[in-house]
């Protein structure tokens, strides 16, 4: 079988191709600085324009003519304005989009790729045919071009996957397509007004991206649609102001259904409320413990500060775990409590006098001397408790009596 004879810039060609991705960041904020209404276009969706503007220039080193590249501007300078761009502004654009190729085909040269030299020639030939396509555009410019531009906008409606809607300036529906009543589940006839699909309480949001859209020729927020059947179907809208044929203008509306996306984003937010409940219970839980220590007899080890919260906590912990394990003793060892004033005294003798109507007594151990004084000074008493000066006192004291219990 006979091979394909390379052609002289392939090495030149290949390696602008695989680099091209590099140039994909700059020349997207070439494109949003120029044409502002852009800003609301997909950055992914932005970068591959890019990038497929700039493989039509290496496609045209390798053809005999530059008539293919020549017709792809055109086509280019068309799509810019049907959406109300201006033909200069696309000039623009192709100048600046050029100094970065250039800038990227020298570093090839410096690189040694061969055929640099030849190739970086052949390009700035094929941007000379771009530059002088976007001029004729620019002198033919008038009805033509928004006539051109109104049948690409029918056919990009036709072909678009994204649910697509245009009114005009009276509110009235000039153009929807098949995914735009796919995702309505209702047909929509041309002349319905676009109010009569958004639900009434975002319609005041409608209002105001018309506005915005009037002025700063585009806009991007969500809108949420009546469906059939009475759904609501909540939707990321990208609209952008486009030129019609008459000379008037219209909107365009790209809708997409957000309903899959809110709600994973209601789960995940669900789940997260319940992984910091349970971590709330669990430190709850390890902020007082309730501890078996023998029949009949269990310890609390109270840590840290006691606030009324806690105070509550410590209460229920105390009570639930008496009448779960029938203790006849309980201790409440608050050595680690680092500060016992009167709000904690009395939620102690609080939790004495509740545990005492199940029939249990309370030994309260750790009171060390510094607290027994601040306790005096404040005019507390304890006497309500049987206090121990260690936990190891309070737990050979409470054995004893539930052995004593056990034995009467």
């Amino acid at each position: 079988m006979e091979q394909a004879t390379p052609h002289p810039l392939d090495a030149f060609c290949e390696a602008l191709d695989q680099r091209c991705v590099e140039l994909a960041s700059p020349m997207c904020e070439i494109l949003i600085e120029t044409f502002p209404m852009m800003v609301g276009v997909p950055r992914d969706m932005l970068g591959g324009m890019c990038v497929d503007g700039f493989r039509a220039y290496v496609a045209a080193l390798r053809a005999p003519s530059f008539e293919a590249l020549r017709k792809f501007v055109v086509t280019s300078n068309e799509g810019l304005v049907m959406i109300g761009c201006a033909p200069e502004q696309a000039r623009d654009s192709l100048l600046r989009g050029r100094r970065l190729i250039l800038g990227l085909a020298m570093t090839l040269l410096e690189e040694g790729v061969p055929s640099a030299r030849e190739g970086i020639l052949r390009l700035v030939e094929a941007y000379g045919v771009g530059l002088e396509a976007t001029i004729e555009s620019i002198h033919a410019g008038g009805r033509s071009d928004l006539e051109v531009s109104g049948r690409l906008l029918r056919t990009f409606a036709e072909v678009c996957p994204e649910a697509m809607a245009i009114s005009v300036r009276d509110n009235s529906l000039s153009l929807v397509n098949e995914a735009f009543e796919a995702l309505l589940g209702q047909e929509v006839p041309t002349g319905w007004l676009f109010t009569s699909l958004v639900v009434p309480e975002d319609e005041a949001q409608w209002r105001e991206a018309s506005a915005e859209l009037s002025t700063a020729r585009s806009w991007r927020g969500r809108l949420r649609f009546a469906g059939a059947g009475g759904r609501v179907i909540p939707t990321d809208v990208t609209a952008f102001q486009v030129d019609t044929e008459s000379g008037g203008k219209a909107y365009c509306w790209l809708v997409r259904d957000v309903s899959e996306l809110l709600q994973a984003e209601e789960e995940r937010l669900r789940l997260q409320a319940e992984v910091i409940a349970a971590q709330d219970q669990a430190i709850r839980e390890l902020m007082t413990p309730l501890l078996p220590l023998a029949e009949g007899v269990v310890a609390m080890p109270i840590v840290g500060s006691i606030d009324p919260a806690r105070s509550e906590r410590i209460l229920d912990v105390l009570l639930s775990g008496i009448a779960a394990r029938g203790a006849q003793v309980a201790i409440l060892d608050i050595t680690g409590v680092n500060v016992v004033d009167t709000q904690v005294a009395e939620g102690l003798l609080r939790a004495a006098r509740a545990a005492r109507l199940l029939g249990t007594e309370v030994i309260l151990t750790g009171l060390r001397a510094a607290v027994a004084q601040t306790l005096v000074s404040l005019d507390v008493h304890l006497d309500e408790l049987t206090t121990c000066g260690t936990l190891q006192e309070g737990v050979a004291r409470a054995l004893r009596r539930a052995r004593a219990r056990g034995n009467g």
